[in-house]
């Protein structure tokens, strides 16, 4: 059994996690609310071969291509897999792409790193942002309170944890399991953060 990460090959094992898919449609979906037709959504990605957060990337792609099929996607800056330079990545993006009205940073690096950066140069709020993270941490939780930004799209790792234990017995019991396990992300917005469900995030 493996918990979190999938192992790549084809070894047969049960793989208990996130559905990555699934979280970057919410967030494609969420982006997708905030835009028009016309309007420039950047994509500030994670590292180039990462598995997950890949997989984020084309949910949120599908979504926004299926509420607007010819919106301008761009997706060629990455946050990078070396640490200290994902504010320089995230600032290079802005740059690059000043006419973007939405942002999605599909590792949680680089959501922390754009969040930074938008503050700093006076953009947080005037360009949505959604990122992505485990749980829910105080920074986060107050850009959303204060508009700078729109969305973060939650990993759960309670959930993975409790639900690895679960399937790991039921395997030594001899029981058969499917070959994947998903475990639910959680999309926080203004809406719903002072939901008790939400504000218990900052505590784990």
């Amino acid at each position: 059994m493996v918990v979190d990460s999938p192992l790549a090959g084809n070894a047969e094992h049960v793989f208990v996690g996130t559905n990555q898919r699934a979280a970057g449609e919410a967030a494609g979906q969420l982006l997708a609310s905030m835009v028009q037709a016309k309007d420039e959504v950047t994509f500030l990605k994670h590292i180039q071969g990462s598995g997950a957060t890949e997989e984020r990337e084309i949910g949120a792609l599908t979504k926004l291509r299926e509420a607007y099929p010819g919106i301008v996607v761009h997706g060629d800056v990455y946050a990078s897999s070396e640490k200290g330079v994902e504010e320089e990545r995230a600032a290079l993006l802005l740059t690059k792409y000043p006419n973007a009205r939405a942002i999605l940073a599909s590792g949680t690096p680089g959501t922390m790193a754009m969040l930074k950066v938008l503050q700093q140069k006076g953009l947080a709020g005037k360009i949505k942002f959604v990122g992505f993270g485990f749980n829910l941490n105080p920074e986060v939780a107050a850009a959303i309170e204060s508009g700078a930004m729109q969305g973060w799209i939650a990993q759960l790792p309670q959930e993975v944890g409790r639900k690895g234990v679960e399937t790991a017995l039921a395997l030594l019991k001899g029981q058969k399991m499917p070959a994947v396990v998903y475990t639910d992300c959680l999309v926080i917005t203004k809406d719903n953060l002072k939901d008790p469900k939400v504000q218990a995030l900052l505590t784990l």
